[in-house]
């Protein structure tokens, strides 16, 4: 595996209609943003992600049916681990 490669929980990932995996992010100024993502399979249940997203990004995991690009959002722990370190358990919500 990469040793620069992230994990994302599997809830954290979904595919737009050309296939590309892609995540859901909190940017800076509490706005959502999409991010297209290389993965390289699962680990457990956690996508590993080769690019696309930087550690300490905050991704969405939860409500991600409640939420479009640009809208603003309330963050709540939604940070990207490394993939020896325990899978991230985060949300963010509408």
């Amino acid at each position: 595996m990469n040793p620069a490669a992230l994990v994302v929980p599997v809830t954290g990932v979904s595919h737009n209609q050309k296939g590309t995996a892609v995540a859901m992010v909190v940017d800076k100024e509490s706005k959502v943003a999409v991010r297209p993502l290389v993965t390289s399979g699962m680990q457990g249940q956690n996508w590993v992600i080769e690019s696309g997203l930087a550690a300490g990004d905050r991704v969405i995991v939860d409500g991600i049916d409640k939420v479009r690009p640009g809208m603003k959002v309330k963050a709540v722990d939604a940070r990207v681990t490394k993939p020896a370190s325990a899978p991230a358990a985060a949300s963010a919500g509408a």
